[in-house]
């Protein structure tokens, strides 16, 4: 609903239906043990939030968000499998701001706060793993030529508790995974209305980083690629 050019409120209900893939049943044989007894996931979430237009090349949006998840589909490193579980609760907060410079520069930002958190077995609602509290995103678009773009962008990822299994104890360690930036950058040349080349190099700075436990994430990479428009 829009109360002005400068104010605008926004909302939305929906529900999910997820059925587990053939990877996450099946597994791989090796590193991914199978579960035959893996179930289909359904949600229910909601968002609400506010726009507001400071400017007429400024856009600033706040929401909050809620989704509740009945047999989520998740990675257990102790199982080393996808399993259900029963209950979970995610929600949080979003903070998202983009201000376009001029013609030829655009900046923006996000915030993202994460509560995500599953039922236990004592019915008791606890942090789930591998959820950043935090994440913070920041990109940079340039244009110097009309058909010459330029971006480069970052993101943050908080610190994010995670399971590890002990074979001297025979039991499953918590850990804290520590946070970490990324950067990337790209750019893209449109030679005609036919063909445009590409290009990005992720990870820059040759991060080390992982998701989950014992899975590190690629380190620097380069693509290049042509777009064709018939």
């Amino acid at each position: 609903y829009n109360f002005n050019e400068m104010v605008a409120v926004k909302g939305s209900f929906g529900t999910g239906f997820t059925t587990p893939n053939v990877y996450q049943i099946f597994g791989d044989g090796q590193f991914v043990n199978a579960n035959f007894d893996l179930k289909a996931e359904t949600s229910k979430g909601y968002d609400l939030g506010v726009e507001l237009k400071p400017t007429n090349n400024a856009v600033i949006s706040l929401s909050l968000f809620e989704t509740r998840y009945k047999n989520m589909i998740n990675w257990s490193n102790a199982l080393s499998n996808y399993n259900n579980l029963d209950r979970a609760k995610i929600k949080g907060f979003e903070a998202v701001a983009t201000v376009e410079i001029n013609d030829q520069l655009a900046l923006s930002g996000s915030y993202t706060y994460l509560d995500a958190k599953e039922k236990k077995g004592n019915e008791v609602y606890e942090e789930m793993l591998r959820r950043p509290k935090h994440q913070v995103t920041a990109n940079a678009t340039y244009q110097p030529l009309h058909n010459l773009t330029l971006n480069a962008s970052a993101v943050y990822y908080g610190e994010r508790k995670d399971d590890r299994y002990n074979s001297m104890t025979g039991k499953t360690d918590t850990i804290i995974l520590d946070s970490f930036v990324v950067f990337d950058i790209a750019g893209s040349y449109k030679i005609n209305n036919t063909f445009e080349v590409d290009a990005k190099i992720q990870n820059i700075f040759n991060k080390q980083y992982q998701f989950a436990d014992g899975y590190r994430e690629r380190g620097r990479s380069a693509y290049i690629g042509v777009n064709i428009s018939l």
